[in-house]
């Protein structure tokens, strides 16, 4: 195993280069209204994330053709920070990328349960990845493959009649009392109650 050795002013000094050079790629990205890439890189890095990878897994594999692409920029094309090319193919159609990669899973899903159900493959194993898959695919198209709880309360809901049912049972116990003392009982309003609850 080979170790470098720096020191932490040397450490600090190529932090400050890199944090120039991406702040230099970032400003670009802001101050340019017009993408520079191609449509084709657009669909190309669409086609990839429906398949399952990731933006910067993406990117990676990107290097020798796009090697100032950074995951940032993509992210601002999908804000709409930029127009045109790769960024206007990601942007009016991510919702649609992320429907087709749940999809996508959704399928794999199925085709995990086929397995099993063949005896092929080992238990614990699937039942880990199938919960991953429900639980992603969930999250990238709830319409469709999320646990729909409906909680919608239908019809109307009134304190009228439990206010004054309320009312009428005060109303019957203070009488009750009221009668009592009358007749020279002591009143006891544990028992008032029971004997108004009967």
């Amino acid at each position: 195993m080979l170790r470098i050795i720096m020191s932490s002013s040397n450490w600090k000094q190529l932090q400050k280069k890199l944090k120039s050079e991406h702040k230099q790629m970032d400003s670009r990205l802001f101050t340019e209204t017009e993408c520079g890439y191609s449509e084709e890189l657009g669909v190309y890095i669409a086609s990839e994330i429906i398949n399952g990878r990731s933006v910067n897994d993406v990117l990676t594999s990107l290097e020798d053709v796009a090697p100032d692409l950074t995951p940032g920029a993509v992210y601002w094309w999908l804000a709409g920070g930029q127009k045109g090319g790769a960024a206007g193919v990601l942007c009016a159609n991510y919702a649609r990328i992320r429907e087709a990669q749940a999809a996508r899973l959704g399928q794999g899903a199925i085709e995990l349960i086929d397995q099993m159900a063949a005896g092929k493959g080992d238990f614990r194993h699937a039942r880990v990845a199938l919960d991953g898959m429900k639980w992603i695919t969930a999250r990238l198209d709830a319409t469709k493959w999320g646990d729909n709880v409906n909680v919608k309360h239908s019809g109307s809901v009134t304190l009228d009649a439990i206010v004054q049912q309320a009312a009428e049972q005060r109303t019957s116990i203070m009488n009750k009392a009221r009668q009592r003392v009358i007749e020279g009982e002591t009143v006891d309003s544990q028992r008032l109650l029971a004997e108004d609850g009967d």
